[in-house]
């Protein structure tokens, strides 16, 4: 029998694969473009002479008489209406990220000597005060835009309403058909608005987030002041500390999965000396308990996470066999008393992990796609066989605690992708569930959900 612990090539090489996609994920994300005020003031002449033209093309619409002239002028009111909101979106892109383009002074460096000790201020107090307060007075802008928005979707939902009462009482065909193109428009506008006030929501978050990186600016400032024993005050102990969002990773919680293993060529079906191990696969699953967790960030969206745990798989073999292990070697023996309805063997394992994870932000920072990959390491606390059968309609339950020569630790290599707090995960055990030379060859995979 070969080696319990052997050398993958295969799955090295797929989770090398894996990494290396992880990685280049991570550098093909980019933050929002520079924007100028010239670019905002170039989208805004196209709109007004958008606007003229779809003004003159309602016109031309009213006055209209045949039905495909209308046809056709309504069709170019449609196509000059998506143009409008599109320069319009244009705009709001690039005014929601206007307060984080101020530029701030790092380049005017201030560097004291004492003795061999050397500190380096970079920038001066107040630039980095005028940089906060121009951030602080972007958020305000950007809840009155917010709030402005707000008022007018309330505006166009009332005028939606009033047109609908309209049509209930309107005979004519062709007023209800203008009509209901108002309302059309109406809720295309309030798409608009909608867009506008989650991009603005958006925009907050990322200037939130620059005043939290200000903070942390600020207080190493004044610690390193602070050991040439000059008392500077900063009065900024409260920007961002509640709202900074920081590196956090994803083990803390549990899992579900269902427990499967394959043959030391990577495939479900078993080895020969290993067919008495056959199971029902929708019965045997796997449970985790994750109850600690330790993140080390590199940045906000990439870190190491490590923790402790506990999980619990049952193997639910489909033959009616018992198991023992004389000699040290697994045997299996066929029953012919009875009929298990159950016949389970159950494992459970002490886990720590070591993963690398990247985090992608969304819509929202705090809502981030979630990518990990590492390795993770277990040690026994219990094997045992718990078998059920039926013994004239009465139904006998017991268990069986043998020394079945399951691997006494492992170390499996893992793979999750999740959205916020949900994962799908697969485990592989890069150990035989058999002590090397005691039982077959069978390397256990879990695939579940982490909540």
């Amino acid at each position: 029998m070969k080696n319990q612990v052997k050398n993958h090539t295969g799955i090295k090489v797929l989770f090398i694969a894996f990494a290396l996609t992880l990685i280049f994920i991570v550098l093909s994300i980019t933050t929002y473009g520079q924007t100028t005020n010239e670019q905002i003031a170039d989208y805004k002449s196209k709109i007004v002479v958008a606007e003229e033209s779809l003004n003159s093309l309602e016109t031309e619409l009213e006055n209209a008489t045949e039905k495909k002239e209308k046809k056709g002028l309504k069709k170019e009111i449609s196509k000059k209406e998506e143009e409008i909101e599109d320069y319009k979106e244009a705009i709001v892109d690039l005014e929601k990220n206007k307060y984080l383009d101020e530029d701030i002074n790092v380049e005017d460096t201030t560097e004291i000597r004492i003795g061999k000790k050397k500190i380096i201020i970079i920038g001066e107090k107040s630039k980095l005060e005028e940089s906060v307060e121009k951030l602080e007075d972007g958020i305000v802008e950007f809840n009155l835009k917010i709030n402005s928005h707000e008022r007018n979707i309330k505006q166009l939902e009332d005028s939606i309403k009033i047109a609908e009462a309209e049509i209930k009482v309107t005979e004519s065909e062709e007023e209800i058909e203008l009509l209901e193109n108002k309302i059309e428009r109406y809720e295309n506008e309030i798409e608009r608005h909608e867009a506008i006030v989650e991009a603005f929501d958006d925009g907050v978050i990322d200037i939130e987030d620059e005043l939290a990186d200000l903070e942390e600016t600020l207080e190493e400032l004044a610690e390193n002041l602070e050991d040439l024993d000059f008392d500077f005050d900063f009065d900024y102990d409260d920007i961002g500390k509640s709202r900074k969002k920081k590196f956090k990773g994803h083990w803390a919680g549990l899992e579900f999965g269902f427990s499967n293993y394959l043959n030391s060529g990577y495939q479900l079906s078993l080895p020969t000396d290993g067919e008495f191990m056959e199971l029902n696969p929708e019965k045997s699953w796997n449970f985790s308990l994750n109850i600690l967790q330790q993140s080390v960030p590199f940045s906000r969206y990439m870190g190491l996470v490590t923790g402790a745990g506990f999980d619990w798989t049952y193997y639910n073999l489909k033959q009616n066999i018992d198991l023992s292990a004389p000699n040290g070697i697994i045997v299996p023996t066929e029953v012919t008393d009875r009929t298990y309805v159950k016949n389970v063997l159950q494992t459970a394992y002490f886990n720590v992990p070591l993963l690398m994870e990247f985090q992608i932000p969304t819509t929202k920072d705090k809502n981030r796609i979630n990518i990990s990959f590492g390795v993770i390491g277990s040690v026994k606390l219990m094997d045992r066989f718990k078998k059920v059968y039926e013994d004239n309609g009465n139904r006998i339950k017991y268990k069986v605690k043998e020394d079945y020569r399951v691997a006494p630790y492992k170390y499996a290599l893992t793979a999750r992708v999740g959205y916020k707090h949900y994962q799908l995960y697969a485990n592989y055990s890069m150990v035989s569930l058999f002590e090397a030379n005691r039982g077959p060859e069978l390397y256990p995979l879990t695939v579940g959900i982490h909540f």
